[in-house]
């Protein structure tokens, strides 16, 4: 066995597992290969008997039984878990960009823009509401 090897092709009677087996209960126990089944077709080969004295059947990745879609519950050895470290907070909000176009007697065009969560300050900004102005509407997300 590999140091890296994580499933069971290359299990032998007699090689030591950790099964961690989340159901009606919480299974943590060390277990010994009792029996390999060849053939085609055998779905779960490997027979465990764990220190609980239970004997359970596993496929090759480690799964148990048939439980469609299952993580692996058969180890090497107890697994270290990492726990994620856990995500910002994100809020969705509307940002309000008001671009005002100030067209001067001169001909010159100036623009003046701002940017607010509330749209009504926004407003309340524009240099001259006279002139023409245009408000953009965002969403964005903000982390805390």
């Amino acid at each position: 066995m590999s140091e890296r090897e994580t499933t069971f092709e290359n299990a032998k009677v007699k090689d030591l597992v950790f099964c961690s087996l989340v159901g009606n209960q919480l299974l943590e126990t060390n277990g010994q290969i009792i029996g390999i089944t060849a053939g085609a077709g055998i779905a779960f080969p490997l027979s465990v008997e764990m220190d609980n004295g239970n004997i359970m059947n596993f496929d090759f990745a480690g799964n148990y039984l048939n439980v469609k879609n299952a993580a692996q519950v058969l180890f090497w050895s107890n697994p270290h878990i990492i726990a994620p470290v856990r995500s910002k907070k994100k809020e969705r909000k509307k940002l309000y960009i008001g671009i005002n176009k100030i067209d001067r007697s001169s001909g010159a065009i100036l623009y003046n823009t701002c940017a607010y969560f509330d749209r009504e300050r926004l407003v309340r900004s524009l240099v001259n509401p006279i002139d023409h102005y245009d408000i953009k509407e965002f969403e964005i997300d903000l982390e805390e």
